[in-house]
């Protein structure tokens, strides 16, 4: 009897625990482009899209950030927000931790399939962005969260990498003009 009972016991516990979960299951990527606009301070673009399958909504994308860890070292400025988010710098700003970009949706969250752009200034180069922080141990400063709504409303949210745009590398540009130049030129000896 005390078999049986002890397996209706745990079965309870199981179901409990199972129904205490949170049905939200977001998904988000990623990318990273950024534009010089001199002083050696340059704007970045982060276009941000709900990857989500079961419907689940974006409401916090926390960039450059894991629960206890802002991984920018240069306090970011000039910050962008889409229409109906709020941005928050956090971090302390000091030698033991860096800085982040809480992004916050007061409304219009980000739906499934749905993108939208967040800017921010810096002094870091986007080399210096994709490479390790002083701050943490994560590979890269891009590494980021996202809450189906508020932060923590989901806990453990999502962990993802923002990936830098493709670049066309300087060779290859320079092939494709060389291309393009053969070929203007064959056509008017022709």
């Amino acid at each position: 009897m005390n078999h049986k009972r002890s397996l209706v016991c745990m079965a309870a516990l199981l179901l409990a625990g199972i129904a205490g979960k949170t049905t939200a299951s977001e998904t988000a990527s990623a990318t990273i482009s950024g534009s010089p606009v001199g002083g050696g301070v340059t704007q970045y673009n982060i276009s941000l899209t709900n990857t989500s399958t079961d419907g689940s909504t974006v409401g916090t994308f926390w960039f450059s950030w894991v629960p206890g860890s802002d991984f920018m070292e240069a306090k970011p400025t000039g910050i962008v927000s889409p229409t109906g988010w709020n941005a928050a710098i956090t971090g302390s700003d000091n030698s033991s931790d860096g800085n982040a970009i809480q992004w916050v949706a007061s409304s219009n969250l980000l739906a499934q399939g749905g993108t939208d752009n967040f800017f921010f200034d810096s002094t870091e180069s986007l080399s210096q962005l994709l490479g390790p922080s002083s701050y943490g141990s994560k590979p890269s400063e891009l590494t980021s969260f996202a809450y189906h709504a508020t932060p923590f409303s989901d806990t453990p949210g999502f962990e993802f990498q923002v990936q830098a745009e493709a670049v066309p590398e300087p060779a290859s540009m320079c092939l494709i003009a060389l291309g393009s130049g053969a070929l203007l030129f064959r056509r008017r000896r022709a």
